[in-house]
């Protein structure tokens, strides 16, 4: 797991693609949303499901600056295929620590 000050470092780097820095709080608050299902399918053991949102992740992140989420939904998309959910437990702690760092540092609203 990567440590705040990392991913703060990480954070500090990451940029939106010019024109779509006005859909970083929309794009945010989606992210949580999508955050808080994991949580719930977590919950039910629904590890298919949680993959396929890890999915999408690593394809639509980088554009928004979110670079470090799209790595973090492949890791958690591949873990997702383990027999010990533990790692993919993990992956959605680091998550929610990177979403609120994220936040801090955009000052988005909620």
């Amino acid at each position: 797991m990567t440590n705040s000050s990392e991913l703060t470092n990480k954070i500090l780097s990451e940029k939106a693609e010019p024109g779509l820095e006005k859909f970083l709080n929309e794009f945010y608050n989606d992210r949580v949303e999508d955050l808080r299902n994991i949580i719930l399918l977590m919950d039910q053991g629904k590890l298919p499901e949680i993959g396929k949102i890890a999915h999408q992740w690593k394809g639509y992140s980088a554009p928004y600056g979110f670079h470090h989420l799209g790595l973090l939904g492949s890791q958690l998309e591949t873990s997702c295929n383990e027999p010990n959910s533990d790692t993919a437990r993990n992956l959605i702690n680091e998550v929610s620590v990177y979403l609120d760092l994220k936040n801090k540092h955009l000052n988005l609203e909620k």
